[in-house]
């Protein structure tokens, strides 16, 4: 006798009897953390910074950073930079750009010339830069909305599988991700300081439904999309090579090598080898700034190496055991992500692939906040996926943490910047992000199925021992949640 009528009677008692609960229930967690949680850091942080314990520049809150957005208060934190750029090879299109623009003039432009690419062409086009910025500020605000409405269809596609009918999500579950999505500090920060990163955070939010639904050649294509702004993304063509993901590996290729010869021919090979010695420069010394929530801030913080403010004209000193530190975090990292996985049959799955982008963002010596942004499909695909009523009280708590730890500004324990050793925990973001990576190398997310959405292994084990004749009784199968 086949298991799916086991499999159809199981989800229909259980997610007909819970999921209305669960459903309001998220909505509560969304509720308290975004509106009680979030409220209590902001009056606290408000309180320590009229005290004149907490300075200025140390000040933050996902509702301070939502007030910033709804009025549509955004800075030039990317456009400024690569305008700069833009108008040095305008002017003096023989000269090394980098070598001119990053170390000469000290304007932090750290991106690939194929960033470029979209600047000149509006430009051309007649674009005047507070035009261009205009246009990158709404693309920005409007990138945050679609990048929720994604995780809306990520949930509902993550709720439901070919071997269970899985209702709709109700209204409750759809203002809640909402409302999640728009106090997600991280996706929030990027927006209002004029991030390019929100932009890229909306690919990854695409690709990652892509994958979700199987459309592996258009995930790849948004994957090279983002590689041609943030090269770290590579990780993951090297991931879908590894994994002998073709298609997805073909489409990015594809993608990078149609665009890449144009950044070439436009601005010379010089320049755009030049971008290596950036590289070294940035993976050398990194930022000390308490934003850096990587291996290296930690380390520079911990070692009291540079100061806790921004500079837009300079970096940290050379430190080796900053170098060192994030050089084996950076290669363990890596090898969590490609090699050292755990079971083989989670190879190529949704928690592989979620892995690897989470990889190749914390492996870099420079991670500021809003890179976390990626985080935030993830972080749904875990919760109405494999947590969703089927996983232990203790998983869903630890994915609860991660959340507030990656979704929340807790700018209170910049309190501790000056403490020695306490001062770690200024990087709550990146343990966070170390929790989710922890997470998605559990056994619980081994999958055979090509999309990453096959049984889990309670199911698996359980429709095994019924096959064997161990498992009898269609009662006994409600037993697993």
């Amino acid at each position: 006798m086949s298991s799916t009528p086991y499999l159809q009677q199981a989800s229909a008692i259980d997610i007909g009897g819970t999921s209305r609960c669960r459903n309001f229930a998220f909505l509560g967690w969304i509720i308290v953390n975004c509106l009680g949680l979030n409220a209590l850091l902001h009056f606290i942080a408000l309180w320590s910074m009229h005290r004149a314990w907490l300075p200025d520049w140390l000040f933050d809150s996902n509702l301070h950073a939502l007030n910033r957005y709804v009025h549509l208060l955004q800075g030039h934190d990317s456009w400024r930079p690569m305008l700069s750029a833009m108008h040095f090879w305008q002017a003096h299109p023989r000269s090394p750009l980098y070598q001119n623009v990053f170390f000469s003039q000290h304007i932090k432009f750290q991106y690939p010339l194929t960033s470029l690419l979209p600047l000149v062409a509006l430009n051309r086009l007649g674009f005047s830069d507070l035009q261009i910025w205009a246009l990158g500020r709404a693309v920005g605000w409007i990138s945050v909305g679609l990048v929720a409405l994604m995780c809306v269809a990520i949930a509902r596609h993550s709720s439901s599988s070919a071997r269970c009918r899985v209702p709709k999500l109700n209204i409750a579950t759809i203002v809640a991700i909402f409302l999640g999505s728009l106090l997600f500090y991280p996706l929030l920060i990027g927006c209002v300081l004029g991030q390019i990163q929100t932009i890229l955070t909306l690919f990854y939010s695409v690709a990652f439904y892509c994958w979700l639904r199987g459309y592996e050649r258009t995930g790849g294509v948004f994957i090279g999309l983002m590689i041609l702004v943030k090269p770290q993304f590579s990780l993951l063509l090297l991931w879908a090579a590894l994994r002998k993901r073709w298609n997805a590996l073909i489409a990015g290729l594809a993608c990078v090598a149609l665009i890449l010869p144009i950044s070439l021919i436009l601005f010379g090979w010089r320049n755009s080898w030049d971008y290596l010695s950036v590289l070294r420069a940035l993976s050398s010394v990194g930022e000390s700034y308490y934003a850096n929530h990587s291996m290296n801030g930690l380390l520079n913080r911990l070692l009291f190496n540079g100061d806790q403010m921004f500079h837009p004209d300079s970096f940290p000193p050379f430190h080796p055991v900053v170098y060192a530190g994030t050089l084996l975090s950076s290669v363990f990292l890596v090898g969590l992500a490609l090699v050292f996985t755990g079971q083989r049959k989670r190879l190529g799955g949704m928690a592989d692939f979620a892995c690897a982008a989470a990889v190749a963002t914390m492996a870099s010596p420079i991670v500021w906040e809003h890179h976390y942004g990626i985080f935030l499909p993830i972080l749904v695909w875990l919760w109405f996926g494999r947590t969703s009523g089927l996983a232990p009280i203790r998983s869903t708590a630890w994915l609860a943490v991660a959340y507030i730890l990656i979704g929340d500004c807790l700018s209170p324990l910049n309190l501790l910047w000056h403490v020695p050793i306490l001062n770690i925990a200024q990087s709550y973001t990146y343990f966070g992000g170390l929790m989710i990576v922890w997470i998605l190398l559990s056994p619980r997310y081994a999958t055979t199925s090509a999309d990453g959405t096959g049984l889990d292994a309670p199911h698996a084990d359980l429709i095994h021992a019924r096959d064997s004749g161990r498992l009898k009784e269609p009662d006994a199968l409600l037993s697993i949640s």
